[in-house]
């Protein structure tokens, strides 16, 4: 972000205590993928749901009350403008784009998730292309940006959803968003190569595949890329998948990521800023007992390893562990998983300090210990839908080696009267660093409503209030200090189509954050948004 130089007192006292706490800037560029047992787990469903045989293992029973539950999560989503304080500790060294705390519903191969809203399929041609096309342009006046003094924020993105039949059996995809942001008066924003004005954003999931089946075996082979607008870090993923089905009830998936994360903010954190590259081999092996209930058996294999290993730990991951998928009807899904996680580093970097950040792990420790999760979505009725995600795993992080966290997190959505819509969520988090110079323990809990009205056919209001407390104890060679701090955000929302094509949208943010001993700090958003469909 800008100069730290440039910003007031109060600005200055907001970022140094998330800069205590960890919580505001992933700078590591650990990717995650592949290394969180519930996230590797997801995205193995994925892939083997993209052969049209297995569509249903990854149908998202809620339907478009996805897009209704996401609606009502969108205060509390850690967005890089909103400076919202508000991500999960347990996906602090994600750098695929999703930190938000409730992680059900996420798609890796299509950006079609927190908020992100696909466009129509408006191009079909007998030759089998099919595809859609959106533009979406932002104007936003923004408060915290330029040292507390407030500026303009312009984006542009263009949304693309497409695919083309090869053969029967073969088919190539594309989809994804690209897009520039602009800051008013900011010559220090250093968030790519080419421009210290013009910010480059690829939304994450945004991904070419190339998918075929060959009798018993599917097959997918794939690019991701994402960038994280502002942090100056592209991330590639590039991958092969394969599925086979043994017999009529067992099948198996294995799968080769190879992650690699690039910094591309014009050196602003030179070579302190650890890039690495993550190979990663998962796999399930799965038996349908009958058409509803499936058990089997997942796991991973990961090598990390740092461009700079004086900076940073290199270390061989691993995974593996037993689950049950239960579709209890056509609207509820269940799935547990358990089993054991072992995490080994080489433990060669040295310690590192930029003020105020703390960002190299001295830290000698390895982890070994249990995992599990439990996920659930339900589809009461066409008018009432929820899902709970629980779990207890370990993940990379930038400030030590890992984190363990327990999480819990709930979200429903219902349409209480004609035109009306009420959604609620709720989290809680604990989580354990490993042992290192700067580390500790840290809890946060919070919860997001949100109201929405149909006023007419084309006139839509909203009102959201979120909430989130966060609490750490983080212990150095300094001594102890403990850290409570709250966020309130309100916002208001109208979104009006112009036509089928035309979409306009004028919201508001208000943020709040409170810590004991400090002053208050708060800022606030005015935003207009067109969408255009091709």
């Amino acid at each position: 972000m800008s100069s730290h130089s440039t910003l007031n007192h109060r600005q200055k006292a907001l970022l140094g205590l998330l800069s205590a706490t960890a919580l505001f800037l992933p700078l590591a560029a650990e990717a995650q993928l592949g290394v969180s047992p519930s996230q590797n787990a997801a995205f193995l469903t994925e892939l083997r749901a993209r052969d049209p045989k297995r569509a249903d293992e990854n149908r998202d029973v809620l339907g478009d009350a996805r897009e209704k539950l996401e609606t009502g999560r969108a205060l509390s989503r850690p967005e890089v403008f909103s400076f919202s304080a508000a991500n999960p500790r347990r996906l602090n060294a994600d750098l695929t784009g999703f930190p938000s705390q409730y992680q059900l519903g996420r798609s890796y191969l299509s950006p079609w998730y927190d908020g992100v809203v696909a466009p129509d399929n408006t191009l079909q041609k007998a030759a089998g292309i099919n595809a859609g096309f959106a533009f979406e342009q932002g104007f936003e006046y923004n408060s915290a940006i330029n040292g507390g003094k407030g500026g303009l924020i312009l984006s542009s993105t263009l949304l693309f959803d497409g695919s083309y039949k090869l053969a029967d059996n073969q088919r190539l995809t594309l989809t994804g968003g690209l897009g520039f942001n602009w800051v008013s008066g900011n010559d220090q924003i250093n968030w790519s190569f080419f421009s210290d004005e013009f910010g480059l954003a690829v939304l994450p999931g945004t991904s070419l595949a190339y998918d075929a089946q060959f009798g018993p075996i599917s097959l997918t082979l794939y690019d991701r890329v994402s960038v994280r607008p502002y942090f100056g870090i592209l991330q590639n993923d590039l991958g092969i998948a394969g599925t086979w089905q043994i017999a009529p009830a067992l099948s198996w998936t294995l799968n080769y990521t190879h992650s690699t994360s690039h910094d591309v903010d014009g050196n602003y954190f030179g070579s302190v800023l650890p890039v690495a590259d993550l190979d990663t081999f998962s796999s399930i092996l799965s038996y349908d007992i009958n058409a509803a209930l499936s058990v089997g058996l997942e796991g991973a294999l990961n090598w990390l390893d740092h461009d700079n290993d004086e900076v940073a730990n290199d270390g061989t991951l691993w995974n593996i562990g037993a689950f049950v998928a239960w579709k209890l009807s056509d609207n509820a899904r269940l799935r547990v998983a358990t089993g054991y996680q072992h995490q080994e580093f080489d433990n060669t970097a040295f310690f590192a300090f930029i003020p105020p950040f703390f960002v190299i792990p001295n830290d000698s420790s390895d982890l070994s210990e249990p995992y599990y999760s439990i996920s659930f979505s339900q589809r009461l009725s066409d008018r009432f839908s929820h899902e709970l995600a629980v779990g207890y795993e370990s993940n990379l992080d930038f400030g030590s080696n890992f984190t363990s966290s327990h999480y819990v997190n709930y979200g429903l959505t219902a349409d209480t009267w004609k035109g009306g819509r009420i959604t609620a969520s709720g989290f809680v988090e604990h989580s354990d660093q490993s042992a290192s110079f700067n580390s500790g323990r840290f809890t946060s809990f919070g919860l997001d409503l949100h109201l929405a009205q149909q006023i007419t056919s084309r006139l839509t209001a909203g009102f959201g209030y979120s909430y989130a407390r966060f609490e750490t104890d983080i212990s150095n060679t300094f001594g102890n200090t403990a850290t409570k701090f709250n966020q309130h955000i309100l916002g208001l929302n109208l979104a009006y189509a112009l036509n089928a094509r035309t979409q306009v949208n004028l919201g508001y943010q208000s943020f709040l954050f409170t810590q004991g001993g400090t002053p208050r700090a708060d800022h606030h958003r005015v935003m207009l948004g067109l969408r255009f469909q091709f």
